[in-house]
Formats: C-alpha cells, sequence, structure tokens
C-alpha cells in the first residue's frame, strides 16, 4: 500500500515538474531533457517517469522540439526589455526629435552604443543613449536602430520606425461679432467652441483621406474620451468652456482605420477673452457708423442715437434676444429702455454749451454669468445752463 502511495506521489510530481520545466523553457541546447532531469535528487523512476511526460507532451504540442535554452530565454528577456522612446513619437514634418533607448538590466550607461539611421551609422559612444534628430517631409519614413555592445550579453539591437505626420488644428468660437467685422469671433466664458481637424497624413506615398481617418476626442482636463465625438470620420468637435477663469483644453488622436500604431497626437488650448459692448452712432442717413467707435466726451447740437454691440457674447443668445441691456442717465436707470440695445437723445437747438450728461450701458447674459459688459460715455449739449434735460426714447 505505501509503495502505491510512494509511486502515485512519484507520478503526480513528475508530471508537475514536466510541466514546470516545458512552461519555464528551462533546457540545454545539446540535451533538452537529460541534463536537467539527470540532476534531480529524485529516485530514478521519478526521472523516467519525468522523461516519459516530456516525450509526450513534446509528441502532441506543435513546437514542443525548439524549446529555448535557459541562456536564450535569457537573452530574449533582456532584448525584450529593451526600448527605443521617441519624443514626440508622431514628429511634425522637419520638426527636431529626442530619441532615447532605454534598459533596466544592462548598465547602458557604462556599454558602447551606436546609432544607425536607414541603415548607416550617426554616432556612437560610451553611455551614449540619447541622440537629437530632424525628420523629413510628411510621410518620409525613418528607421533608427540603436545597437548596444555589451561585454557580457553581446550585441542587443532595437529599431523604431519615425513618420512625419502633418495636422492642424482650427477652432471657431460661437460668439457675436456685428456686421463688416474684420477680426475673429473670440471665445468667452461659458460659450461654445467649434474645432476642426485639418490632416496632411501622407503614407506610403499616398495621401489620405481627412473623413476616411479615425478621430478620438478627449477633454484636456480629465483626459476622458468624448465617446460621442469620437470615430471614424468625426474630424470636427464643439466644446463648452465650463470655468469662467479657465483655458478650454482638449486633443485629439488621429489615425487610419487599423493602424493604431500609426497614431498623431495634437493639443489644442484655447485662450476665452472677456466679453464687451462698443458703442456707435446710428446716423439717421448713413447708418450704423461702424468704422467709428464712440468714447469718452462727445457734443452734439441736435438728436442722435447710439447703438451697443455685444461683442462675443453666446451668438444664440444675441440672435434669440436672450441678452439684457440697461442704460443710464447720470448713474440713474432708465427703465423705459429695458433690454433696447438702442439709445435716442434729442437736444434742445442752442448756441451755447450746457450740461453734461453720463451715459452707460449694462449688457448682461442672465443664462451664462461669466458673460458682462459696459462701456459709456459723456455728452455735452450746446446750450445754456438749464433745469431741462434732454429727451432719452
Amino acid at each position: 500500500m505505501k509503495n502505491k502511495i510512494k509511486r502515485a506521489i512519484y507520478f503526480f510530481t513528475a508530471m508537475v515538474v514536466s510541466l514546470f520545466f516545458y512552461t519555464h523553457t528551462a533546457f540545454s541546447q545539446t540535451d533538452p531533457y537529460g541534463d536537467i532531469i539527470n540532476r534531480l535528487n529524485v529516485p530514478p523512476e521519478v526521472k523516467d517517469a519525468l522523461k516519459n511526460r516530456l516525450e509526450i507532451l513534446k509528441s502532441i504540442v506543435p513546437g514542443a522540439e525548439n524549446i529555448p535554452s535557459a541562456e536564450e530565454a535569457r537573452r530574449e528577456a533582456i532584448e525584450g526589455m529593451t526600448t527605443i522612446v521617441v519624443d514626440p513619437p508622431t514628429p511634425d514634418p522637419y520638426e527636431t526629435v529626442q530619441i532615447s533607448v532605454e534598459n533596466y538590466v544592462l548598465d547602458i550607461n557604462s556599454t558602447d552604443i551606436f546609432w544607425y539611421v536607414d541603415g548607416k551609422m550617426l554616432t556612437g559612444g560610451p553611455g551614449l543613449k540619447k541622440i537629437s534628430l530632424k525628420v523629413g517631409g510628411p510621410g518620409e519614413k525613418i528607421h533608427v536602430r540603436a545597437t548596444i555592445y555589451s561585454t557580457k550579453e553581446g550585441e542587443i539591437s532595437k529599431t523604431v520606425t519615425i513618420i512625419p505626420l502633418e495636422a492642424d488644428l482650427l477652432w471657431q468660437a460661437d460668439t457675436y461679432t456685428p456686421p463688416f467685422y474684420k477680426g475673429k469671433a473670440l471665445p468667452t466664458a461659458q460659450g461654445t467652441v467649434k474645432v476642426v481637424v485639418m490632416p496632411n497624413f501622407i503614407l506610403d506615398g499616398k495621401r489620405k483621406d481627412a473623413n476616411k481617418l479615425v478621430y478620438i476626442w478627449r477633454n484636456g482636463e480629465s483626459f476622458a474620451t468624448l465617446e460621442d465625438n469620437s470615430g471614424y470620420g468625426k474630424r470636427w468637435a464643439r466644446f463648452r468652456i465650463e470655468n469662467i477663469y479657465g483655458d478650454l483644453n482638449t486633443s485629439v488622436s488621429i489615425y487610419p482605420r487599423f493602424q493604431k500604431d500609426t497614431v498623431k497626437i495634437k493639443k489644442l488650448t484655447v485662450n476665452p477673452v472677456t466679453p464687451e459692448t462698443i458703442l456707435y452712432e446710428n446716423n439717421p442717413l448713413y447708418g450704423i457708423q461702424y468704422e467709428n467707435a464712440i468714447g469718452g466726451d462727445k457734443v452734439w447740437n441736435s438728436a442722435f442715437s447710439v447703438k451697443a454691440e455685444p461683442y462675443f457674447f453666446s451668438k444664440n443668445d444675441v440672435v434669440y434676444g436672450n441678452i439684457s441691456f440697461k442704460w443710464t442717465l447720470n448713474n440713474e436707470l432708465l427703465s423705459i429702455l429695458d433690454n433696447s440695445d438702442t439709445l435716442t437723445i434729442s437736444m434742445p437747438p442752442t448756441e451755447e454749451t450746457g450740461n453734461e450728461f453720463n451715459v452707460q450701458v449694462f449688457i448682461e447674459n442672465p443664462g451664462k454669468y461669466g458673460q458682462y459688459a459696459e462701456n459709456g460715455f459723456t455728452v455735452t449739449s450746446q446750450q445754456p445752463v438749464t433745469e431741462t434735460p434732454p429727451s432719452f426714447f
């Protein structure tokens, strides 16, 4: 009975040890089995069982006869821990990149390291683990190889392919500007911004269709993927500037279908501005005088109208009348002009300079407390000092 138990134990041990040796590939090249099995301090029947089990594995597992030696496995592990880091990973055309080799097993600070570009040696020397290199034009591949010459491990090489890819991010703020304004609509707090990608991907000599690339949009602050905005052909996205004191930060990863290793990452920071209002004379004959803004002291001797333009407020709120206008005369609210963007002043005819009146307008977006602006000017009438003020309507 005891012998049967021993044999069962030996048999079980044989199976476990055989699997252990097989999965860890710890065998010599000359005899993949005998050297290590013969050195085991176990009874002969266990050694025989080990050999039998390994022969069975060899017969039923494809490639089992090509089990590498312990030395080969160790070298493969060292080569696998050798990496080349390119910064930035996918550079712009003609950009200078930093390329470094890393290995946390070898002492690469002391070993000789040589660098090759497209098969030609660029430079080399002891501990030369980082180089700078200027890449070519769009889509021009270069192959960079780092070769480490270790006195113990011999020659270990690693190669990386660098492809310059080009992409621009264009943004457009959904804010209001008056007609004939030649500048760009600027973003403001709690407003929205549309960002569009303009890629110039040339791979294998062919330009990729921008609508046939994959775009992964991310929030720049949390780096969370914007799933609804991301996907095949989604080359634009719309963002809201939530923080009234912060910037809009976003990024997009661009790559061809089924080529995720060829990815271009672009980042964008949009700095919001403070909304403002500019005042213009509304001439009955020539219309609004956008070429001349009103400011400071003004003198009129007849009726005139002033229009307040709410620059960089959310466009839809301006168009749909969601902006609040309040006018004051000498710090007193003109309630009759609530929510009117135009003020008309009528001066009685006179030949002499008279009273001064301080006019101000306050504009706010009730739904977006970060959008507020004010402006004003002083009116001097050409009339004698009188208790009769001008009329406003």
